[in-house]
């Protein structure tokens, strides 16, 4: 065996000569096959790169290269990375895949390239070699043996083998063999790094799909427990309607302020189921149009807050323009968009603190604000907020209640508007929810409006 050696080239002038005289050189023979050799290269460079599967890969690196080298066998040798052991691994050619498992090469060439990292290894005469290459040879009968090792970021994964009969390897087919090495391993690399991308791709694929199949459970649970609870629900707010108008007798002082607690309780209780059977999903065409002012709609939902703003201890303040030009608008929704987005104002107020509601326009736009003193939200968690069942931790579920349903309705019941709705805020200083609607014929076909911005 004899390892790579660098060699250099000289050049010298030729005399001019007649045409008559130029007959084809050995240069323009090597020229030719230069070009071969560079256009193999290309080629190799361009299959490889297209290729996702790992025995495709092989069976055309090996085909390439027993077409450019024009050798009888050419094999890709892998590395085990448990074992250390070096095996061939098909498709190959030359060698069929029953006698790929004994193909293995003669441990003293691997010896040597494992120690000096030479950049090939070339046998001129197995016949005339060390036993172990001579042994080789006469198993696969050939005569001529090129070895250039897979080597990529120090790594030594495997080896490009060609075989041929007769003795037709020299250092020029060695170093373009070692060339194409650092090709091939590149796109053996690669393509193992897609096959364990492809994998986790897949896991990750059919736990979603195990997660969506869940979340549709759930939302049928959802769905149908609050259809049960609807009916009960009804019937009990039928009868306190009853006894709180005398039906069954004048009441004692104490039994009405109870009925009356009873009464606000049972009437919350049914606007959460309503909320979760919102939650299903609310089209543009669910909404009931008609033309709606936002500014009236504020200025109600801010009366009809104020006395629980004031059981809490927090100052409403209102900034609406006079009168907005009407919107088609669905009046009951767009009502509890404001109502549930002024309860949470509220709601996560200090004692002393100040909402401020805030209505105007700016071109095809009408816009509202509302804006607290409160606790403020992570910006961690500002764009999970709208989410389905969303508290933003355990302390304050416990501290403020609350379902966590109400800003997810709100969302649903702007962008069924063809509107945006967004937060800002800060831990400790307050929040503020915006809210924009478009007044374009967009609106009235369902079609969402472009952003608009407060």
């Amino acid at each position: 065996a004899q390892s790579a050696r660098s060699s250099s080239n000289s050049y010298r002038r030729l005399p001019c000569r007649r045409a008559a005289d130029l007959r084809p050189s050995r240069s323009t023979d090597r020229s030719a096959r230069r070009r071969e050799e560079l256009r193999g290269l290309f080629e190799l460079a361009q299959t490889v790169g297209l290729v996702n599967d790992e025995v495709e890969l092989l069976r055309r690196v090996t085909g390439h290269l027993s077409y450019l080298f024009k050798a009888r066998i050419c094999v890709i040798a892998l590395r085990d990375e448990e074992t250390g052991q070096v095996m061939a691994h098909g498709p190959a050619r030359g060698v069929d895949e029953v006698n790929l498992p004994q193909f293995e090469l003669p441990a003293p060439l691997l010896t040597a390239m494992s120690a000096s990292a030479p950049s090939y290894v070339l046998c001129g005469s197995l016949a005339a070699s060390i036993d172990e290459c001579r042994t080789f040879g006469q198993r696969w009968k050939v005569n001529g043996l090129l070895i250039a090792p897979l080597r990529n970021q120090g790594r030594l994964p495997g080896y490009l083998v060609l075989a041929d009969d007769a003795n037709k390897f020299a250092d020029e087919e060695g170093h373009l063999l070692a060339t194409f090495g650092g090709l091939v391993s590149a796109a053996i690399d690669a393509n193992a790094l897609l096959r364990v991308t492809q994998a986790r791709a897949n896991q990750l694929s059919e736990a979603l799909t195990e997660i969506q199949e869940l979340d549709r459970l759930k939302d049928d649970l959802i769905q149908n427990v609050s259809h049960e609870l609807r009916l009960p629900l009804m019937v009990i707010q039928g009868y306190i309607d009853l006894l709180k108008t005398g039906a069954f007798g004048t009441l004692a002082p104490e039994l009405q302020k109870t009925i009356a607690v009873v009464s606000e309780k049972t009437e919350l209780l049914g606007k959460r189921v309503n909320d979760i059977m919102l939650l299903r999903g609310i089209q543009h065409t669910d909404l009931q149009l008609s033309l709606v002012s936002l500014a009236a709609l504020a200025r109600e939902a801010v009366e009809r807050a104020r006395p629980r703003a004031e059981k809490n201890k927090v100052t409403l303040v209102a900034d609406i323009v006079p009168e907005t030009a009407p919107l088609m608008a669905d009046y009951r929704r767009m009502e509890q968009v404001i109502d549930q987005l002024l309860d949470n104002a509220i709601k996560f107020s200090p004692d002393g603190g100040e909402v401020q509601v805030i209505v105007h326009e700016g071109g095809d736009v009408v816009y509202l604000k509302v804006a607290d003193q409160g606790i403020g939200i992570p910006a961690s968690q500002i764009n999970y907020i709208w989410d389905r069942f969303y508290q933003s931790d355990g302390s304050t579920t416990r501290r403020f209640g609350g379902t966590g349903v109400g800003l997810a309705v709100v969302k649903q019941i702007i962008e069924a508007h063809g509107g945006q709705v967004w937060a800002e805020s800060q831990v400790g200083q307050g929040s503020q929810f915006y809210m924009a609607l478009h007044r374009s014929a967009a609106i009235e076909a369902g079609m969402p409006a472009q952003e608009a911005k407060w």
